[in-house]
């Protein structure tokens, strides 16, 4: 496989990707939408999570695609970028709200719920490079 031919593929899964993510976004939308109209919370959380599941099975491709440098740029932007721009909400948002205000409870709502994720894939990840190893 040429390298012009791996990046063709490479492109091609990523806007398959985005395409779908995007598609997914407007879906979510739409249940949203329907949440305010009387749909149960259940079923809207439910369908909610089916659709973020679908946008995320949808990158996938995209993922498995890339080589190992490129994946290792995408964490490392990911992380210092989203952590340093939640850090810069954080301070936007005690100065300009205040510590009690429904805008910091959300955020903060917000990160603990990547922490908790970041938290389960981490320990995903080392119990499963301590099964290679062994």
């Amino acid at each position: 496989m040429t390298v012009g031919s791996h990046e063709k593929r490479l492109q091609r899964a990523g806007l398959l990707g985005l395409a779908a993510t995007l598609t997914a976004g407007v879906v979510a939308g739409l249940i949203a939408h329907w949440a305010d109209w009387g749909l149960p919370a259940s079923l809207a959380f439910a369908l909610l999570l089916a659709v973020c599941a679908a946008a995320f099975f949808a990158v996938t491709p995209w993922w498995r695609k890339m080589d190992d440098m490129q994946r290792h740029a995408k964490l490392i932007s990911w992380y210092w970028g989203g952590v340093g721009g939640a850090a810069v909400v954080l301070m936007a948002l005690i100065a300009w709200t205040g510590t009690r205000s429904e805008w910091m409870q959300g955020a903060i709502v917000l990160l603990a719920g990547q922490t908790a994720g970041a938290a389960i894939f981490e320990i995903g990840w080392r119990l499963n490079r301590r099964a290679d190893a062994s």
